[in-house]
Formats: structure tokens, sequence, C-alpha cells
């Protein structure tokens, strides 16, 4: 490598600004880093096969344990020998390199932590034929310089391939929000309240017509009319019943007397009853008994004072109660006959119609404006996310890469906001 090319790589030339959309990040990165990626790359291969290389060479080194003869024919020692020899050359055996640079790292760690556990039994062993295991020593120590460049070089050298990493996730996470947003947005497009609004505003000008028309304007003419006419039938009732309640006391005490003090009475009991319940509708010239009831109460004196008084006025009150009567009868059969024109008109059914039908539509319209808000809420939050994406994916370029990176998306939806 010559002067200019350490150079460039030790004290590389700031850049520029530079622009690209998120589609093309992956290669826009790819190409900002290819040298490094092919030497991380290259690298990584030669680490890999050195691995195996020094994996090797231990298993090679354990061969000394296989058949260990020890010196002084203690048996102990070369039984736990050949047993460190079998578990350990099962480790050896069994190790497959993984390919992924973190897998590769951690699996070496856990190999020599593996390797490295070893009893107290064993390690008193070991010490005792250390003089015989140089080579295994040296395996192991050249194994762990392995395993500490190892990390030095995925923590190094090897975090570009990392990066190109993220900026793989980056592109696949944005390009997946893409296609939620324009799902959510589709949906949307289905979703139009224009047609339900306007049918809507259809009816009210149908019921503005009717509310316009003669036929409504005599509709309601007869309402008014049908309104006053129970007015005064209401009116007239009360006054009857104003007559009735003066006499109330003194029903309520002969018609004691007739049931239970044997006071005869002539004329029926049941008009009696019916005045103090003020059921004037099913009565007919209640004067009769009214007259005789006064005459009771006045012989056996089971009335008087005020209450006699007002009694007597209440009588008096009734002699015209069939004036009366038929007054509110008359009032009833007009409001029938109201009732009648009402019912003969069409009008108020078609009004009625067209409310219910606008009712519904309403509801239908409220209905569908809540799923409509609820829709974009979602592309809402979607299109948020997508935007956020972005602008996390253009500070991550900016962070890894020499100069200015401008992700354009991120760029024009930050100038929105």
């Amino acid at each position: 490598m010559g002067l200019k090319d350490l150079l460039s790589k030790y004290f590389p030339k700031r850049k520029g600004t530079r622009k690209t959309s998120w589609r093309d990040a992956e290669q826009f990165f790819r190409d900002e880093k290819s040298r490094e990626l092919e030497e991380a790359r290259d690298k990584k291969k030669e680490h890999i096969q050195r691995t195996g290389e020094l994996v090797e060479q231990l298993g090679e080194a354990l061969e000394a344990f296989q058949d260990y003869d020890d010196s002084k024919d203690l048996q102990v020692v070369e039984d736990v020998a050949q047993n460190f020899y079998r578990s350990r050359k099962r480790l050896v055996k069994n190790f497959e390199a993984s390919q992924n640079m973190e897998e590769h790292v951690e699996e070496i760690r856990e190999f020599l932590d593996e390797f490295n556990d070893v009893s107290r039994k064993e390690g008193e062993v070991m010490k005792y034929v250390k003089d015989d295991s140089k080579e295994l020593s040296t395996a192991l120590e050249n194994i762990i310089g392995h395993r500490e460049r190892l990390e030095a070089f995925s923590e190094g050298e090897y975090m570009v391939v990392k990066q190109l990493g993220t900026v793989e996730e980056f592109v696949e996470e944005i390009q997946r929000l893409e296609e939620e947003l324009e799902n959510a947005q589709k949906e949307l497009e289905g979703k139009d309240t224009r047609d339900i609004a306007e049918d809507i505003e259809d009816i009210e000008e149908k019921l503005d017509e009717i509310e316009r028309s003669e036929d409504w304007k005599h509709k309601k003419s007869l309402e008014r009319e049908k309104k006053e006419l129970e007015k005064k039938k209401t009116r007239k009732e009360k006054e009857i019943k104003s007559k009735i309640s003066e006499m109330h006391r003194g029903l309520t005490k002969i018609l004691y007397s007739i049931e239970n003090e044997g006071l005869e009475f002539k004329n029926r009991k049941k008009v009696l009853e019916r005045l103090e319940s003020r059921q004037i509708d099913s009565l007919d010239d209640p004067l009769p008994e009214a007259k005789e009831a006064l005459e009771k109460l006045e012989e056996e004196e089971i009335l008087e004072g005020r209450d006699l008084q007002k009694f007597r006025e209440g009588v008096k009150g009734l002699e015209n109660f069939e004036e009366l009567k038929d007054e509110v009868t008359e009032f009833e059969n007009q409001i029938e006959d109201v009732e009648d024109g009402l019912e003969g008109l069409e009008i108020g059914e078609k009004k009625d119609e067209l409310r219910q039908r606008k009712k519904r539509l309403e509801d239908d319209l409220e209905e569908k404006k809540d799923e409509v808000r609820s829709l974009e809420e979602t592309r809402n939050e979607k299109e948020l996310e997508f935007d956020r994406r972005i602008r996390e994916l253009q500070h991550f370029l900016n962070s890894v890469m020499r100069g200015t990176v401008i992700v354009e998306e991120a760029g024009e939806k930050g100038e929105e906001k």
C-alpha cells in the first residue's frame, strides 16, 4: 500500500452533501463503503478460516494425552489425563463455527469457556503434567489470542458490515410501513360520506317543500284547531269538576252513612260514588241524587256550617249539568271531526316517512364518519411512523458516513412538518 493509499485510509477526505432516497439507501451505502465492505469481508473469511485451523491444532495438541504414560506409573494421573483427552476431544470434534461474525465470536467464547472449565482434580493433574503439555498450552494461547483479535475485529473494521445490515433493516421496515400506509389510504378511499350527505340534503329540501305546501298549511291549521278545542273541552270539564269538588266532604260522609249506618237513600247510590270520584264522563243528570243527598245531610245533621253551605252551592251548580255535559260532548265531537280530517291528509305520513329516512341516513352518516375518523387516525399514525423511520435512516447514515447525507423523502417531510 502506497503513501497516498495510507493517507486516504487514515485521513479520509471529507465529502460534501450527497442525496439518496430510502429505496436506494442500501445501494448508496454499498457504493460509498465498497472498499471497507470488501476488506471487512475478506478479513472475516481469513478469521473464520483461522478459527478452523487453530481448533484443529488444539485437537492435535490433545493427542499427547490420549495414552498418557506417567513416568511414576501413577494410575490416577493417567486416568484423569485420558478422561481430559476424551472430553476435550469431543468438544473439538463437535465444534462448528458459524459464518455469522457475531455468532462466530460467541461460539469461540463458549468453546473456550467449556474447554478451560477443569475440575479441581483435573487442575492438579494439569499442573503435574505441564512439562508434557507445552503444545496444548501454546495451542490454547493461540486460540485465546485469536478470540481477542476476533472481538476487536467485530467491534472495529467489521462494524461497516453491521452498519449495512442496519441500513437493510431500515429499508425493509420503511417498505413495510409504506405498504401499510397505502392499504390504509385505500380503505379511506372507499369510505366517502358525500353521497349520504347529499341524500340528507335532498330529503331536507323535500321536507321544506312539504312545509311550504297548501296541504301542510291545512294540516297545521287543523292541528291548531284541535288544540284549541281540547283546551275548551278541558276548561269545561274543570268547570264541572270544580262544582263537584265543593260537595266532596258531604259526599264522603253521606256515602259512609248509607254504607255503614243504614241511612236510607232512594235514588242511585252509584251516582253519588261517581260524583265523589268525579267521573263526569259516565254521569247523566246527577241533580236528583244530589238534592236527596242534601236533604239527608240537613235532616240527619250529618254536615253543618261551612261544609254544608259548600255542598248546597255544589248542588246548585249541578242544575245546568246537562247543558255543561252537552258542551263537553260537542267539543269531543268537533275534535273527532278534526282528527278525521287529519287522518285523511297523507302529507303528514309522507313527512313522517321522510323524517324517518333522514334519521336513518343521519345515523348511517355518523357511523361512517366514526369509521372514517378511525381510519384517518390509523393512516396518520402510519404516515408519522413512515416519516419518522426515514428521518432515523437519514440520521444513521449521517452518523456513519463522512459529509452530509440527505434522504430526500426525509427532507421533504421535515419541511412539511
